[in-house]
């Protein structure tokens, strides 16, 4: 996840595109194929630890997304860098209609028990990140023979990079993308067990309402406002881009929030049906979920001002204690009977607030970040030199 922004921000800052992507891709590949091995042979371990023995076949069935998506990774950062977010966005576009209609197709059509139409619907996303694969591998081909068809080069005054350069900036941002799933991942030991003090043996049901219905709603328009706030990312070293960044940021996630609030019931029905014995509690977890938007869209576009002045290391540092802090409400809230589920509302907000705060103090106070300069194309994109930023009073 954190691949495509950490290649915006390297290409951006004047390196040779095309050379970013082969180092990239020989360094996060075999990262990717280790991962993939990994959870294929640990999935069993994995759901068992759970509490949930029979999800080991689910793990197996999505264990080579992990490869795919790497070179998935790689190649929209190539694109990003170069401020085309065009085939970033029809990839996810196709990426998700296709894991939507394989997945309903492998639960309508598939014979046999829950669990072999569950392993079929896992197997979707795999497919479905191999579609969205061919599609960028094949556009990709198709610029690159234009590019020299031309006869023209668009890589003019770049410099060699190293790895150290490369993972001195992506790993601070693959670290962060992974504390939100690890904290998630985490849920599944600590929810499951303390909604069963409430819920009995219905525990891991309403674990699924919450994670599969208001974390997969609530996901979407989170997904939309992070691609957004990244279109930024490439210019965000004027303080005039930052603020057009978190001011419609802002907005839009407030937007968002209120139709959440206000059609929770309509999207319900639509997506559930309105037979669910659970319609009412996630009505209820959506409409006060919604306000994550507003929280988890903000803390994406401060987290990108970090990286434009690479100050990414600290925003991981902060996201990690927002991460502690989710820990630790959730561990002490969910089992409480009189909060259970809503307890993982609070701890979210808990997290991205905690690390929303310390993001903005360190910006506003601690090292008084102010952005400066004109992001043109002669003196930002295109050049060897970084883009300038200053701290406090110094020029």
């Amino acid at each position: 996840g954190g691949i495509p922004a950490g290649m915006t921000k390297i290409i951006a800052s004047g390196y040779n595109a095309k050379t970013v992507l082969k180092k990239c891709l020989s360094l996060f590949c075999p990262l990717g194929a280790i991962f993939s091995l990994l959870l294929f042979s640990l999935g069993n371990n994995i759901a068992s630890l759970q509490g949930n023995y029979l999800a080991g076949a689910l793990y197996k069935a999505i264990s080579p997304s992990v490869f795919v998506v790497c070179l998935i990774g790689c190649i929209r950062g190539y694109f990003q860098g170069e401020s085309n977010f065009r085939p970033s966005a029809f990839s996810q576009i196709i990426e998700q209609v296709v894991k939507a209609v394989s997945g309903v197709i492998a639960l309508l059509l598939v014979k046999g028990d829950y669990q072999t139409k569950a392993f079929w619907a896992c197997f979707a996303v795999t497919f479905s990140e191999l579609f969205a694969l061919f599609f960028l591998v094949v556009y990709y081909r198709v610029k690159s023979a234009k590019v020299q068809n031309n006869k023209t080069s668009e890589y003019k005054g770049a410099f060699d990079l190293s790895y150290k350069e490369i993972l001195r900036v992506v790993l601070p941002l693959t670290l962060s993308s992974l504390c939100v799933p690890l904290a998630s991942f985490l849920d599944t030991f600590i929810a499951v067990n303390a909604l069963k003090i409430t819920f009995g043996e219905q525990a891991t049901a309403v674990f699924g309402v919450y994670t599969g219905g208001v974390d997969t709603i609530i996901a979407l328009p989170v997904a939309l406002l992070h691609s957004f706030t990244l279109g930024f990312l490439p210019k965000m070293q004027t303080q005039e881009n930052f603020s057009k960044s978190l001011k419609y940021t802002l907005y839009i996630s407030i937007f968002f929030t209120a139709t959440i609030i206000i059609f929770a019931p309509l999207g319900v029905r639509i997506l559930f049906g309105s037979e669910n014995e659970y319609r009412s509690l996630l009505i209820t977890l959506l409409r006060l979920a919604s306000v994550n938007v507003i929280l988890h869209s903000s803390l994406h576009a401060v987290a990108f001002l970090m990286l434009s002045v690479d100050k990414q290391k600290f925003s991981l540092l902060f996201l990690f204690i927002g991460v502690i802090v989710k820990v630790i409400l959730s561990l002490t809230l969910i089992k409480i009977p009189k909060i259970n589920v809503f307890g993982m509302i609070i701890s979210d907000a808990g997290c991205y607030l905690v690390a929303l705060i310390l993001n903005l103090i360190y910006i506003k106070y601690i090292k008084k970040i102010k952005l400066t300069g004109n992001c043109n194309e002669n003196n930002f994109s295109r050049s060897r030199r970084r883009a300038k930023f200053t701290f406090g009073k110094s020029a």
